[in-house]
Protein backbone atom coordinates (compact mmCIF):
# COMPACT_ATOMS: atom_id res chain seq x y z
CA UNK A 1 0.00 0.00 0.00
CA UNK A 2 1.29 3.46 -1.48
CA UNK A 3 0.61 6.15 1.00
CA UNK A 4 2.86 8.48 0.14
CA UNK A 5 5.13 9.70 -2.84
CA UNK A 6 7.19 6.58 -4.36
CA UNK A 7 9.51 6.66 -7.08
CA UNK A 8 10.80 3.20 -8.82
CA UNK A 9 13.08 2.21 -11.67
CA UNK A 10 10.68 -0.45 -13.25
CA UNK A 11 8.12 -2.72 -11.49
CA UNK A 12 6.92 -5.39 -11.66
CA UNK A 13 3.94 -6.41 -9.89
CA UNK A 14 3.42 -10.14 -9.30
CA UNK A 15 2.13 -12.76 -6.98
CA UNK A 16 2.04 -17.05 -6.38
CA UNK A 17 -0.48 -19.34 -7.48
CA UNK A 18 -2.56 -18.90 -4.09
CA UNK A 19 -1.12 -15.92 -2.72
CA UNK A 20 -1.87 -12.37 -4.25
CA UNK A 21 0.89 -9.53 -4.15
CA UNK A 22 -1.30 -6.08 -4.11
CA UNK A 23 -0.04 -2.82 -4.72
CA UNK A 24 -2.89 0.20 -3.62
CA UNK A 25 -2.08 3.70 -4.50
CA UNK A 26 -3.91 6.03 -2.10
CA UNK A 27 -5.62 9.12 -2.95
CA UNK A 28 -3.67 11.91 -3.30
CA UNK A 29 -0.09 10.24 -3.77
CA UNK A 30 1.60 9.57 -7.05
CA UNK A 31 4.13 6.28 -7.59
CA UNK A 32 6.65 7.37 -10.25
CA UNK A 33 7.97 4.26 -12.73
CA UNK A 34 11.01 5.51 -14.69
CA UNK A 35 10.93 2.36 -17.05
CA UNK A 36 7.96 0.07 -17.17
CA UNK A 37 5.35 -1.59 -14.77
CA UNK A 38 4.66 -4.93 -15.74
CA UNK A 39 1.36 -6.50 -14.08
CA UNK A 40 1.57 -10.53 -14.35
CA UNK A 41 -0.32 -13.45 -12.71
CA UNK A 42 -1.48 -13.02 -9.17
CA UNK A 43 -0.52 -9.45 -9.37
CA UNK A 44 -3.21 -6.52 -8.72
CA UNK A 45 -2.42 -2.87 -9.22
CA UNK A 46 -5.67 -0.64 -7.87
CA UNK A 47 -5.58 2.77 -7.94
CA UNK A 48 -7.69 4.49 -4.78
CA UNK A 49 -7.98 7.50 -6.85
CA UNK A 50 -4.27 8.16 -6.71
CA UNK A 51 -1.65 8.33 -9.73
CA UNK A 52 0.17 6.00 -12.10
CA UNK A 53 3.49 7.63 -13.83
CA UNK A 54 5.36 4.95 -15.65
CA UNK A 55 7.25 4.50 -19.42
CA UNK A 56 4.92 2.51 -19.97
CA UNK A 57 2.26 -0.40 -18.37
CA UNK A 58 1.78 -4.15 -19.40
CA UNK A 59 -0.52 -6.50 -18.47
CA UNK A 60 0.31 -9.70 -18.56
CA UNK A 61 -1.74 -10.88 -15.96
CA UNK A 62 -3.29 -10.37 -13.06
CA UNK A 63 -5.94 -7.54 -12.34
CA UNK A 64 -5.79 -3.40 -13.02
CA UNK A 65 -8.49 -2.24 -10.97
CA UNK A 66 -9.48 0.95 -9.49
CA UNK A 67 -10.00 4.92 -10.01
CA UNK A 68 -7.30 7.32 -11.15
CA UNK A 69 -5.33 8.88 -13.50
CA UNK A 70 -2.80 6.77 -15.42
CA UNK A 71 0.02 9.00 -17.02
CA UNK A 72 2.13 6.98 -19.91
CA UNK A 73 5.62 7.81 -21.39
CA UNK A 74 8.27 10.50 -20.92
CA UNK A 75 7.65 14.35 -21.06
CA UNK A 76 5.63 15.43 -24.62
CA UNK A 77 6.09 11.48 -25.74
CA UNK A 78 2.96 9.46 -24.82
CA UNK A 79 2.99 5.54 -24.62
CA UNK A 80 0.07 2.99 -23.40
CA UNK A 81 -1.69 1.27 -20.95
CA UNK A 82 -1.30 -2.27 -23.04
CA UNK A 83 -3.53 -4.89 -21.72
CA UNK A 84 -2.51 -8.03 -23.29
CA UNK A 85 -3.05 -11.16 -21.18
CA UNK A 86 -5.12 -9.74 -17.52
CA UNK A 87 -7.97 -7.66 -16.61
CA UNK A 88 -8.93 -4.21 -16.47
CA UNK A 89 -12.08 -3.32 -14.12
CA UNK A 90 -12.27 -0.09 -13.27
CA UNK A 91 -13.92 0.48 -9.56
CA UNK A 92 -13.05 -1.75 -6.83
CA UNK A 93 -11.64 -5.24 -6.70
CA UNK A 94 -14.37 -6.65 -5.18
CA UNK A 95 -16.74 -5.69 -8.29
CA UNK A 96 -19.17 -3.64 -5.99
CA UNK A 97 -18.04 0.25 -7.08
CA UNK A 98 -18.11 2.21 -9.97
CA UNK A 99 -14.67 3.41 -11.59
CA UNK A 100 -13.38 5.93 -14.15
CA UNK A 101 -9.31 5.43 -15.33
CA UNK A 102 -8.41 8.20 -16.86
CA UNK A 103 -5.54 7.69 -19.20
CA UNK A 104 -3.06 10.10 -20.48
CA UNK A 105 -1.67 8.55 -23.26
CA UNK A 106 -2.99 5.35 -25.23
CA UNK A 107 -5.05 2.31 -24.42
CA UNK A 108 -4.41 -0.55 -25.96
CA UNK A 109 -6.11 -4.18 -25.49
CA UNK A 110 -5.16 -7.94 -27.52
CA UNK A 111 -5.96 -11.36 -26.66
CA UNK A 112 -6.41 -12.85 -24.53
CA UNK A 113 -7.04 -9.47 -22.41
CA UNK A 114 -10.10 -8.79 -20.69
CA UNK A 115 -12.26 -5.68 -20.17
CA UNK A 116 -14.52 -5.49 -17.07
CA UNK A 117 -16.80 -3.07 -17.07
CA UNK A 118 -20.03 -2.81 -14.49
CA UNK A 119 -23.56 -1.26 -14.84
CA UNK A 120 -25.06 0.58 -12.14
CA UNK A 121 -27.33 3.20 -13.39
CA UNK A 122 -27.44 5.10 -17.05
CA UNK A 123 -25.86 8.55 -15.56
CA UNK A 124 -22.97 9.61 -15.65
CA UNK A 125 -19.88 7.21 -16.96
CA UNK A 126 -17.46 6.85 -13.89
CA UNK A 127 -20.18 7.36 -11.39
CA UNK A 128 -23.23 5.40 -12.50
CA UNK A 129 -20.95 3.11 -14.61
CA UNK A 130 -17.15 2.12 -15.14
CA UNK A 131 -15.56 4.20 -17.64
CA UNK A 132 -11.96 4.47 -18.87
CA UNK A 133 -10.91 7.80 -21.09
CA UNK A 134 -7.59 7.68 -22.64
CA UNK A 135 -6.11 11.39 -24.01
CA UNK A 136 -4.90 9.68 -27.68
CA UNK A 137 -5.09 6.64 -29.27
CA UNK A 138 -7.64 3.54 -28.40
CA UNK A 139 -6.45 -0.16 -29.85
CA UNK A 140 -8.95 -2.85 -29.63
CA UNK A 141 -9.11 -6.36 -29.17
CA UNK A 142 -9.44 -9.43 -26.57
CA UNK A 143 -12.92 -9.43 -24.72
CA UNK A 144 -15.53 -7.33 -23.07
CA UNK A 145 -17.31 -8.43 -20.38
CA UNK A 146 -20.34 -6.75 -19.12
CA UNK A 147 -21.89 -7.35 -15.49
CA UNK A 148 -24.53 -5.24 -13.94
CA UNK A 149 -24.60 -4.56 -10.11
CA UNK A 150 -26.80 -3.10 -7.83
CA UNK A 151 -29.48 -4.71 -8.99
CA UNK A 152 -29.46 -2.98 -11.96
CA UNK A 153 -32.40 -3.02 -14.46
CA UNK A 154 -31.67 -1.40 -18.14
CA UNK A 155 -34.30 -0.06 -20.40
CA UNK A 156 -34.76 -0.50 -23.65
CA UNK A 157 -32.75 2.72 -25.36
CA UNK A 158 -30.29 3.27 -22.70
CA UNK A 159 -26.48 4.17 -23.70
CA UNK A 160 -23.37 4.00 -21.90
CA UNK A 161 -20.12 5.74 -23.19
CA UNK A 162 -17.81 2.94 -21.48
CA UNK A 163 -14.59 4.16 -23.58
CA UNK A 164 -13.65 7.20 -25.15
CA UNK A 165 -10.09 8.50 -27.10
CA UNK A 166 -9.50 11.41 -28.15
CA UNK A 167 -7.65 11.05 -30.98
CA UNK A 168 -8.10 7.97 -32.74
CA UNK A 169 -10.28 4.19 -32.45
CA UNK A 170 -9.44 1.24 -34.21
CA UNK A 171 -10.01 -2.60 -33.96
CA UNK A 172 -13.24 -3.95 -32.08
CA UNK A 173 -13.69 -6.12 -29.03
CA UNK A 174 -13.02 -9.92 -30.58
CA UNK A 175 -15.38 -11.33 -27.78
CA UNK A 176 -18.08 -10.40 -25.75
CA UNK A 177 -19.58 -11.33 -22.57
CA UNK A 178 -22.86 -9.22 -22.20
CA UNK A 179 -25.82 -9.70 -19.53
CA UNK A 180 -28.49 -11.95 -19.90
CA UNK A 181 -32.31 -10.69 -21.05
CA UNK A 182 -30.89 -7.72 -23.64
CA UNK A 183 -30.69 -7.34 -27.15
CA UNK A 184 -27.25 -5.39 -26.75
CA UNK A 185 -25.34 -3.67 -29.59
CA UNK A 186 -21.32 -2.30 -29.03
CA UNK A 187 -21.18 0.52 -30.94
CA UNK A 188 -17.89 1.99 -32.14
CA UNK A 189 -18.95 5.57 -32.94
CA UNK A 190 -15.72 7.51 -35.15
CA UNK A 191 -17.71 10.36 -35.61
CA UNK A 192 -17.17 12.46 -33.16
CA UNK A 193 -13.54 14.55 -32.18
CA UNK A 194 -13.87 12.38 -28.95
CA UNK A 195 -14.28 8.59 -30.65
CA UNK A 196 -15.84 6.14 -28.23
CA UNK A 197 -17.36 2.47 -27.40
CA UNK A 198 -21.51 2.84 -26.87
CA UNK A 199 -23.25 0.04 -25.58
CA UNK A 200 -26.66 0.10 -26.10
CA UNK A 201 -29.81 -1.32 -25.28
CA UNK A 202 -31.60 -2.36 -28.48
CA UNK A 203 -34.38 -4.70 -27.12
CA UNK A 204 -35.46 -7.32 -24.63
CA UNK A 205 -33.93 -10.88 -25.08
CA UNK A 206 -34.35 -14.38 -24.27
CA UNK A 207 -34.81 -14.08 -20.27
CA UNK A 208 -32.15 -16.93 -18.82
CA UNK A 209 -30.52 -17.77 -22.21
CA UNK A 210 -27.12 -17.25 -20.87
CA UNK A 211 -24.71 -18.20 -23.68
CA UNK A 212 -27.22 -15.86 -26.06
CA UNK A 213 -27.39 -19.31 -28.51
CA UNK A 214 -30.83 -17.56 -29.26
CA UNK A 215 -32.84 -20.56 -27.08
CA UNK A 216 -32.42 -22.43 -23.94
CA UNK A 217 -30.12 -25.32 -23.72
CA UNK A 218 -28.07 -27.53 -21.07
CA UNK A 219 -25.30 -24.69 -20.77
CA UNK A 220 -27.63 -22.21 -19.54
CA UNK A 221 -28.37 -24.39 -16.39
CA UNK A 222 -25.03 -25.41 -15.92
CA UNK A 223 -24.01 -21.35 -16.09
CA UNK A 224 -26.62 -20.52 -13.61
CA UNK A 225 -25.59 -23.11 -11.36
CA UNK A 226 -22.00 -21.42 -11.44
CA UNK A 227 -23.29 -18.51 -10.36
CA UNK A 228 -25.30 -19.73 -7.26
CA UNK A 229 -25.03 -17.23 -4.44
CA UNK A 230 -26.34 -16.11 -0.96
CA UNK A 231 -24.70 -12.37 -1.25
CA UNK A 232 -27.11 -9.11 -1.68
CA UNK A 233 -27.20 -7.73 -3.95
CA UNK A 234 -26.12 -9.86 -6.35
CA UNK A 235 -22.52 -9.68 -8.53
CA UNK A 236 -24.83 -10.02 -11.45
CA UNK A 237 -28.75 -9.23 -11.67
CA UNK A 238 -28.88 -10.66 -14.98
CA UNK A 239 -29.13 -14.29 -12.87
CA UNK A 240 -31.26 -13.45 -11.05
CA UNK A 241 -34.17 -14.75 -12.77
CA UNK A 242 -37.24 -14.33 -9.79
CA UNK A 243 -35.55 -10.42 -8.80
CA UNK A 244 -35.38 -11.14 -5.51
CA UNK A 245 -32.07 -9.89 -4.99
CA UNK A 246 -30.69 -13.09 -4.20
CA UNK A 247 -29.04 -15.62 -6.83
CA UNK A 248 -30.13 -19.03 -5.56
CA UNK A 249 -32.29 -22.52 -6.28
CA UNK A 250 -35.38 -20.59 -6.70
CA UNK A 251 -33.60 -19.22 -9.85
CA UNK A 252 -32.97 -22.73 -11.04
CA UNK A 253 -36.14 -23.80 -10.85
CA UNK A 254 -37.49 -20.69 -12.89
CA UNK A 255 -35.18 -21.82 -15.36
CA UNK A 256 -35.87 -25.64 -15.26
CA UNK A 257 -39.51 -25.70 -15.35
CA UNK A 258 -41.15 -22.38 -15.77
CA UNK A 259 -38.57 -20.85 -18.58
CA UNK A 260 -37.82 -24.02 -20.17
CA UNK A 261 -40.97 -26.08 -19.19
CA UNK A 262 -38.75 -28.91 -18.49
CA UNK A 263 -38.02 -31.22 -15.62
CA UNK A 264 -35.18 -32.48 -13.62
CA UNK A 265 -34.13 -35.36 -14.44
CA UNK A 266 -34.32 -34.80 -18.52
CA UNK A 267 -30.80 -34.81 -19.37
CA UNK A 268 -31.31 -34.03 -23.44
CA UNK A 269 -34.24 -31.66 -22.32
CA UNK A 270 -36.51 -33.71 -24.61
CA UNK A 271 -39.72 -33.13 -22.43
CA UNK A 272 -39.44 -36.84 -20.34
CA UNK A 273 -37.22 -38.49 -18.24
CA UNK A 274 -36.49 -41.95 -19.30
CA UNK A 275 -33.79 -44.78 -20.06
CA UNK A 276 -32.10 -42.36 -21.80
CA UNK A 277 -31.52 -40.21 -19.16
CA UNK A 278 -30.75 -42.86 -16.79
CA UNK A 279 -28.47 -44.43 -19.61
CA UNK A 280 -26.72 -40.56 -19.44
CA UNK A 281 -26.32 -40.44 -15.28
CA UNK A 282 -25.24 -44.33 -15.32
CA UNK A 283 -22.46 -43.58 -17.85
CA UNK A 284 -20.95 -40.88 -15.42
CA UNK A 285 -21.50 -41.89 -12.37
CA UNK A 286 -19.04 -40.67 -10.43
CA UNK A 287 -19.61 -39.34 -6.75
CA UNK A 288 -16.25 -38.16 -5.97
CA UNK A 289 -16.67 -36.40 -9.62
CA UNK A 290 -15.84 -32.69 -10.56
CA UNK A 291 -17.19 -30.87 -13.06
CA UNK A 292 -19.88 -32.75 -14.28
CA UNK A 293 -22.53 -30.78 -16.01
CA UNK A 294 -26.43 -30.71 -16.37
CA UNK A 295 -26.72 -33.38 -19.42
CA UNK A 296 -24.19 -35.89 -17.95
CA UNK A 297 -26.72 -36.18 -14.80
CA UNK A 298 -25.57 -33.86 -12.76
CA UNK A 299 -29.17 -31.92 -11.76
CA UNK A 300 -27.81 -30.42 -8.57
CA UNK A 301 -25.03 -28.57 -9.67
CA UNK A 302 -22.44 -29.86 -7.32
CA UNK A 303 -20.16 -30.66 -9.93
CA UNK A 304 -20.74 -34.79 -9.39
CA UNK A 305 -23.29 -37.45 -10.30
CA UNK A 306 -24.37 -39.55 -7.15
CA UNK A 307 -27.58 -40.90 -5.25
CA UNK A 308 -28.90 -37.53 -5.07
CA UNK A 309 -29.11 -36.78 -8.83
CA UNK A 310 -30.41 -40.15 -9.07
CA UNK A 311 -32.95 -39.69 -6.37
CA UNK A 312 -33.67 -36.44 -8.45
CA UNK A 313 -34.30 -38.40 -11.95
CA UNK A 314 -36.21 -41.70 -9.89
CA UNK A 315 -38.79 -39.16 -8.94
CA UNK A 316 -39.27 -36.86 -12.11
CA UNK A 317 -39.03 -40.37 -13.98
CA UNK A 318 -41.88 -40.46 -16.67
CA UNK A 319 -40.69 -42.10 -20.12
CA UNK A 320 -43.89 -41.02 -21.81
CA UNK A 321 -43.75 -37.24 -20.95
CA UNK A 322 -44.07 -35.45 -17.94
CA UNK A 323 -46.26 -32.77 -16.80
CA UNK A 324 -44.79 -30.29 -14.28
CA UNK A 325 -47.79 -30.47 -11.98
CA UNK A 326 -47.85 -34.06 -11.06
CA UNK A 327 -45.34 -36.67 -9.66
CA UNK A 328 -45.26 -40.08 -11.79
CA UNK A 329 -45.67 -42.98 -9.92
CA UNK A 330 -42.67 -45.39 -9.69
CA UNK A 331 -42.93 -48.50 -12.15
CA UNK A 332 -41.14 -51.28 -12.67
CA UNK A 333 -38.29 -49.58 -14.92
CA UNK A 334 -37.61 -47.37 -11.83
CA UNK A 335 -37.41 -50.68 -9.66
CA UNK A 336 -34.88 -52.29 -12.66
CA UNK A 337 -33.04 -48.49 -12.33
CA UNK A 338 -32.69 -48.75 -9.03
CA UNK A 339 -30.85 -52.38 -9.25
CA UNK A 340 -28.29 -50.94 -11.58
CA UNK A 341 -27.69 -47.97 -9.57
CA UNK A 342 -27.10 -50.68 -6.55
CA UNK A 343 -24.50 -52.20 -8.62
CA UNK A 344 -22.81 -48.84 -9.73
CA UNK A 345 -22.50 -47.68 -6.02
CA UNK A 346 -21.35 -51.07 -4.65
CA UNK A 347 -19.87 -53.21 -7.75
CA UNK A 348 -17.49 -52.80 -10.23
CA UNK A 349 -19.85 -53.34 -13.24
CA UNK A 350 -19.86 -50.84 -15.60
CA UNK A 351 -23.13 -50.01 -17.90
CA UNK A 352 -22.54 -48.79 -21.49
CA UNK A 353 -25.07 -46.68 -23.07
CA UNK A 354 -24.70 -44.44 -26.51
CA UNK A 355 -27.15 -41.79 -27.26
Amino acid sequence: MLDSHSTVFRTVVSGEPFAEMAVDILSGNVLTVFADLTLQDNGHLHLANGTLDAQFVQIDGGLFSGSGYIFVGSGPIHTAVRNGGGVIAPGDADGNSIGLLEINGDFAQTTPGTLQIELAGTGTGGTDYDQITASRYGFLGGTLEVSLVDAFTPQVGSSFEILSVSEQLSGVFEDLVLPNGYQWNVRYDTSLQHQRVLLEVLGLGLLGDFNASGQYDSQDIDTLFTHLSSSVPPTDASFDLISDGVINQADVDQLVQNLMNRQYGDTDLDQDVDITDFGRLANHFSPQGNGLVWAQGNFDGDGDVDVTDFNILAVNFAPTGYGLSTVPEPSGQILLIAGILAVLVHGTCQVKYSS
